[in-house]
Formats: C-alpha cells, structure tokens, sequence
C-alpha cells in the first residue's frame, strides 16, 4: 500500500480534518456568512462536559473503563447477574456491558406485563392526562438538545455504537 497522496485530488482534501473545518470558516467569512450559522465548525474541536444527568462519557468509554448499562422495570433501575459485551468497531475492545437479563430474572418484567391494559399505559383515548404529559417530556427533550453539550453528548454517543 502506498503512502503517498494522489496528485489529482486538491490539497485541503488530504489535509487533517481540523484544516479543512478552519478552511470552511475562513471561506465562510470571505463570503460574508457568519461562523454562528455553522455550529458543527464553531464545536469541532471544543471539549464538551458531560451534562450532569448523563451515567457514562462517550469519549471516555473503553475496555479500561467501560460503560455500565442497567435494566428498566417499574420505575426501578435494577443490575441483572450477566451482561453481554458492547464491542467498539474500532479496536475490537469491550465499550460497555449491558444487561443480559436471564430466564430466571423474568418475573418481575411479566409481573410489569401483566398489569398493563391491553389497550397500553400511553392511549391518547384512554388516558389523555399522560398522552399529554409525554408530548411536555418531548418538547423538554428537544429544548435540551439545544444545549450544546447535550448535542454533542447524543451525538458522539450515535457515533461509538453504530
């Protein structure tokens, strides 16, 4: 495999990507548009907290320190007895563990089951006050998705696990 670059293609194409997000900026400002009207280049290479509600660091999730997933049953966050391993694509290490709930560990998802209606928790016809409640939530999700660091969390978090 050769090192060397193609002589046809243009140089900022073979550049780093850092030089072509400041290339897209200076080309941006030439033009008279503003760099504010492109946040993905403003956030390219900004460190970003981790926003306070968040349980692991995309960033920093790696075989040394891997993310822990847990199970939602009732309103309780529980652990179960095994997990199955989250493999990173891009060095082939454990990224996460997450619950691997085993036959024995059923009973209270079929006890949760069973004491739903069959028309659902969530029927707009049934129950209007919590089809309500949850077009709030969606509404609250979207405005903190505004949040820089929230999107970059949810963004970077795609990245790792697809």
């Amino acid at each position: 495999v050769s090192d060397r670059r193609d002589p046809r293609a243009p140089a900022v194409w073979q550049s780093s990507p850092e030089s072509r997000a400041m290339l897209a900026v200076r080309v941006m400002r030439r033009g008279g548009v503003r760099a504010a009207a492109c946040p993905a280049l403003l956030h390219a290479r900004a460190k970003h907290a981790v926003p306070a509600w968040a349980t692991l660091d995309p960033d920093a999730m790696s075989a040394a320190s891997p993310a822990a997933g847990q199970s939602l049953v009732g309103g309780e966050w529980s652990s179960t007895t095994a997990t199955a391993d989250v493999i990173d694509p891009l060095n082939g290490e454990v990224m996460a563990k997450v619950p691997d709930v085993q036959e024995s560990e059923l009973g209270p998802y079929i006890e949760r089951m069973r004491g739903c209606p069959r028309t659902g928790l969530h029927n707009p016809l049934k129950n209007p006050e919590r089809y309500s409640m949850l077009g709030a939530v969606c509404a609250k999700a979207a405005e903190e998705m505004r949040k820089p660091d929230v999107n970059y969390f949810f963004a970077r978090l795609i990245q790792r696990l697809t």
